[in-house]
């Protein structure tokens, strides 16, 4: 699949529940649904006789409960380890309700773990509740979704070809939202290994890949952020904080919204605080040219880092509200030349060695708008 293909999007609740009610078979007591693992119902939990020549060695009891009293109903499969004790199997219970606000959902991944535990070491696993119908099926069907990597419609499709089963509505939404995370997971494994391809391979992913990578797991930041060793990236606030640029240890501003109507800092605001300044006059918008100042700044940014090595490891740091334009250019050169860049002024021979720090401000905030 394409990361260019529009995102995954379960089949409903009623869409579901249409498929599940099209066609009913009556099944039996217990159904193998998949390689070594068995649905069934209560009938077939204590038919000891019927499980030991199924070779069963795995129980999982989704309908785990205490006794109802004699004259109430029964919703609750109330076997147990115990009840299985002059049998060699493992007994796993799940305390579920069959109603449509019971969230079993905290059950599935648990679960999941314990039935791929249990056919690793070549165990056959009896899933049931009550019925064999809702509860059970549900557990089944997450276990499918999890560990066999189907999606919900072809776990359910899987299931049925083989058992009669129809899980309440309110556990149909809760495998979809499982269906759902899965998915995002899958696409995010994705658009790892199609930019490590496309890296080994030299390919530039597209714009939509790109936006895609950037939109996905947004984290809400601060107005400073550290986003590479001893490289900074930041807003115009801390850019006007002298006093914050100090204590970080800051001695290279890198302005990407330089001019008068935008951040106007410039070297001489920075004069009592011994920074090199570079300033970029770069409006936020889809259609100024960048590319122009890419090498310049990559320059200025590696210099940065690389001054002073021999007395002392280096620092840079970048602000938020920028683009790293050292990432988006074509490479520096093995030694780029100096430090005076258009923009920066030669680096003083008498200042003191000490921690580099690049500071990169911004235009988004300067114009207004949010930051691209």
């Amino acid at each position: 699949m394409s990361l260019r293909d529009p995102p995954y999007e379960p089949p409903s609740v009623s869409e579901l529940q249409e498929f599940l009610l099209a066609d009913r078979r009556p099944t039996g007591h217990v159904n193998q649904v998949w390689p070594n693992v068995y649905i069934g119902n209560e009938v077939a939990a204590r038919d000891k006789g019927a499980l030991h020549s199924l070779g069963i060695t795995h129980i999982v009891n989704a309908a785990h409960g205490p006794p109802s009293p004699s004259d109430s109903p029964c919703f609750y499969v109330n076997t147990g380890q115990r009840f299985y004790r002059d049998m060699t199997v493992d007994y796993y219970g799940v305390e579920a309700d069959d109603a449509t606000d019971f969230i079993l959902s905290p059950y599935f991944y648990p679960t999941a773990r314990y039935i791929r535990a249990a056919l690793a070491m070549g165990g056959k696993v009896f899933v049931h509740c009550l019925m064999g119908v809702s509860r059970s099926a549900t557990l089944v069907l997450a276990f499918l979704m999890i560990v066999e990597d189907l999606r919900l419609q072809e776990a359910v499709a899987a299931v049925r070809q083989h058992r009669d089963i129809c899980p309440n509505a309110g556990f149909l939404m809760q495998l979809r939202c499982l269906d759902m995370s899965l998915e995002r997971e899958r696409r995010s494994k994705r658009q790892t290994q199609a930019l490590g391809y496309s890296a080994k391979q030299g390919e530039t992913p597209s714009l939509t890949e790109l936006r895609e990578i950037l939109w996905t797991n947004r984290k809400s930041v601060g107005s400073i952020n550290e986003v590479w060793p001893k490289l900074y990236v930041g807003d115009e606030s801390v850019a006007r904080d002298k006093a914050r640029l100090s204590s970080l240890g800051v001695t290279h501003v890198l302005n990407a919204a330089a001019g008068q109507h935008r951040i106007n800092t410039g070297q001489a605001f920075y004069t009592d605080i011994q920074v090199v300044y570079h300033g970029v006059e770069a409006p936020d918008h889809p259609e100024f040219n960048l590319r122009p100042f890419f090498n310049s700044a990559a320059q200025f940014i590696d210099s940065a880092l690389k001054e002073n090595v021999s007395f002392r490891e280096s620092s840079c740091s970048l602000r938020y509200g920028c683009e790293p334009l050292w990432h988006l250019g074509s490479g520096l050169p093995d030694d780029p030349s100096g430090p005076d860049i258009n923009g920066g002024h030669p680096l003083c021979k008498t200042v003191p060695r000490h921690w580099t720090q690049l500071w990169i401000s911004g235009a988004a905030e300067a114009a207004g708008a949010e930051p691209t």
